[in-house]
């Protein structure tokens, strides 16, 4: 099942469970992190903590941190190892090392676009206005759009999934089915965006995401990347918007949400952040094959 849902030619049963781990981590990581950063006051929230709840909310955060890490913190250290560290600390600055040298020129290039918007979000609140773009009305419709781009990915997921497996006929009706879905994102793009701005836009957002799929890779490995690569998308936003933003789209945070987060995302493409589970589970699939 597990070999259908990945496309897993070539990954053994470890790899798999070492996917599963690493999302396990990455879920409780996540849940633990928003009670912690609201017991701090980082979180903006529309009732605040109670001061005795604070305590607790941190604690329960921990928890959940903790037990990320423990659920994929043996098999790293194991990976780690053999690789050559021998210590906590010697495995850290093994990851950094390791995190540095995903860099490279393509990465940069496909990080640009990304991080363009954050230079232009920047100066929009600088109150420098960009020709042949707009003030920074512009840019907080294109971070409303970007919202708009991280909630249609899922099914536009499904339905190149589907269009990529099917031949003939199939594909015309996977096409026929999907219209409508494309059509109404088209209306939000243009609602949201003012007109025609809004559609190029929307196309612009999505571009990056759908080039997994458009760069010759198997459908597998293709859809691993483009979940992977949504999954650090909707946290750094929701994240971003809790602690910049202030929780909603249509405040004056917004632009400067959207600096941060375009940022931010031009780190995670710079630095190939989401393929990094595959790797890691190809990573273990060695390990385990020179081990036997």
């Amino acid at each position: 099942m597990m070999d259908r849902l990945l496309g897993g030619a070539g990954r053994g049963p470890g790899a798999h469970l070492f996917l599963v781990r690493l999302t396990l981590a990455y879920v409780l990581v996540l849940l633990g992190s928003f009670p912690i950063l609201a017991g701090l006051g980082l979180l903006r929230l529309e009732s605040p903590i109670e001061p005795l709840a604070i305590p607790l909310a941190i604690l329960f955060g921990l928890v959940f941190v903790v037990l990320g890490v423990a659920v994929v913190g043996g098999p790293l250290l194991e990976l780690a190892r053999a690789h050559g560290a021998a210590s906590g600390r010697e495995a850290l600055a093994l990851a950094w090392r390791r995190i540095r040298e995903r860099a490279n020129r393509a990465s940069a290039v496909g990080a640009a676009d990304m991080a363009l918007l954050a230079v232009a979000c920047a100066l929009a609140l600088a109150g420098v206005e960009i020709p042949l773009v707009g003030s920074e009305d512009t840019w907080a419709e294109v971070v409303s759009l970007e919202f708009i781009t991280i909630h249609a990915f899922p099914f536009l997921l499904v339905a190149v999934t589907f269009w990529k497996a099917t031949t003939g006929s199939g594909r015309t009706v996977v096409a026929f089915l999907t219209l409508p879905l494309v059509v109404g994102y088209a209306v939000l793009a243009w609602v949201f965006g003012g007109g025609a701005a809004g559609l190029f836009w929307l196309a612009y957002l999505l571009v990056p995401n759908l080039t997994p799929f458009l760069a010759g890779r198997g459908l597998g490995d293709a859809r691993l990347l483009a979940v992977s690569r949504w999954c650090v998308k909707i946290s750094l936003f929701m994240l971003t918007a809790g602690v910049v933003g202030g929780g909603d789209l249509s405040g004056p945070g917004v632009v400067a949400l959207g600096a941060v987060y375009f940022a931010l995302v031009a780190g995670v493409d710079l630095f190939r952040v989401p393929e990094i589970p595959a790797d890691l589970a190809a990573e273990w699939r060695r390990v385990e094959g020179a081990a036997g």
